[in-house]
């Protein structure tokens, strides 16, 4: 018996043993399993920590620089210049010679009406006129040496490109024309001095020959009334307008306002037809003699708008990328809700358009110092008061602005008077203010 004992004691105190191991076991796993666990999530908020730490806004400055904000209201405009509507004085094939624009000397052939017996000869200049262009183009990089006038040209374009970009980049709109006009001067220069005449190509000689030869022939075979040249210096259009307003400069200038209204309120009537070569008839309208560069605009004012002053004013064409603000003013009796400006800005661009469809009209401009809205906090627009942080000695400090004008996206600003502390041309100041604070050091 007590042999019995002895075995079954032992295996109970072996069972025992076994029991306090696996619970040992399982602690362990447990403690491993938790230190585990909290390496993960301390290291998940490394990781996110790090993560907004590294994509936190950075502070961005710029400069204090002067800029212009328009009011403007969309408006059509009638041209109206001093030119002569050309007629065709026989029946026949209309055939142009100089170019859309092109200004004419007294005396200059700019465009023939032809028999029909010489529609084959027609078509023969118009093939040969269509090679000069093509072969002059295919030798003039390989034979045209270039010499100072067009390395002046080269350097003029190069210049236009320059002040183009930072126009765009600067978005301003007066700088951005004028640029434009350099760019063009400089284009038209240099196709000048690459026109076919001179350039020495036996090909090219042989081919004006016979473009000279070719309308030798046409003028011999057109009688004397289809033979259309300028009376005296001008410049040329093949665009006809209907109805035309066929008015001089005496005309335009005597127009009242009950005249003007007639004309500005058929805007939607007018239309517009080019000619090239095709058949006319006699009595029908072929070209126009613009005999002035200067030209008038017409259009309504806004209701309750007043007649702005010139140097406050200008008219942008977005289509064209293009802001006239040369013109004067020139009121008309009677007639208060009607614009009446004249210029010569621009001349070259809209002879072939008697309508000017959904201009900007600015109205009222507004110049001072130009930031972002996104500059301004603390904005109220009933006082039109915000601040601005400016940086000061490396340290930002918070200023006061009067909010002079605004568009969607800018504000003109100044100071208070008397303020020491004013924002002035040229300092440095917050673009992002939410990411910074009064008293913070310039990073």
């Amino acid at each position: 018996m007590k042999k019995g004992k002895s075995v079954a004691a032992k295996k109970e105190k072996s069972n025992t043993r076994n029991t306090r191991n696996d619970i040992r076991s399982n602690v362990s796993r447990f403690v491993l399993l938790a230190l585990a666990l909290i390496v993960i999530l301390a290291l998940a908020i490394w990781l996110i920590i790090s993560l907004f730490t590294d994509n936190e806004e950075k502070t961005r400055y710029a400069f204090l620089n002067e800029g212009t904000l328009y009011e403007t209201v969309t408006s059509d405009l009638l041209i109206l210049r001093d030119e002569t509507e050309v007629v065709a004085q026989n029946d026949g094939i209309f055939l142009p010679l100089a170019h859309e624009g092109e200004k004419l000397g007294k005396g200059e052939i700019f465009a023939l009406v032809l028999p029909q017996s010489a529609a084959d000869l027609a078509a023969s200049y118009q093939q040969t006129r269509q090679e000069i262009l093509e072969h002059s183009l295919l030798v003039s990089g390989e034979t045209v040496q270039l010499n100072s006038r067009l390395d002046l040209s080269q350097k003029l374009i190069q210049e236009a490109v320059s002040e183009l970009r930072a126009s765009v980049l600067n978005s301003d709109l007066a700088t951005l024309t004028q640029a434009r006009k350099e760019l063009e001067t400089a284009l038209r220069e240099r196709s000048v001095l690459l026109r076919p005449e001179t350039i020495d190509d036996p090909e090219l000689n042989a081919l004006l020959n016979k473009e000279a030869s070719f309308l030798r022939q046409l003028i011999e075979q057109t009688p004397p009334e289809g033979i259309l040249s300028s009376s005296s210096p001008c410049w040329i259009s093949f665009t006809c307008f209907r109805p035309s307003a066929g008015l001089t400069a005496e005309g335009i200038a005597g127009l009242d306002a009950a005249q003007v209204r007639e004309l500005v309120a058929d805007l939607e009537f007018y239309q517009t037809s080019k000619k090239q070569e095709q058949t006319v008839q006699r009595g029908e309208a072929v070209a126009r003699k613009i005999n002035d560069m200067e030209y008038s605009l017409y259009t309504f004012l806004p209701e309750g708008e007043t007649l702005p002053e010139a140097e406050e004013s200008g008219i942008y064409l977005s289509d064209r990328d293009l802001l006239l603000d040369d013109f004067e003013i020139v009121p008309l009796e009677g007639a208060d809700d009607i614009l009446v400006m004249q210029t010569t800005s621009a001349f070259e661009e809209f002879l072939d358009v008697p309508i000017l469809h959904d201009v900007d009209l600015i109205v009222r401009s507004h110049s001072g110092l130009k930031v972002p809205l996104q500059s301004l906090y603390d904005y109220s627009e009933t006082d039109n008061i915000a601040k601005l942080l400016k940086i000061k000695d490396g340290v930002s400090t918070e200023v006061i602005v009067f909010v002079r004008a605004q568009d969607d996206t800018h504000a003109i600003v100044e100071g208070r008077s008397g303020d020491s502390e004013a924002p002035l041309v040229n300092e440095l100041y917050v673009l992002n203010p939410w990411t910074n604070e009064p008293g913070s050091l310039l990073e």
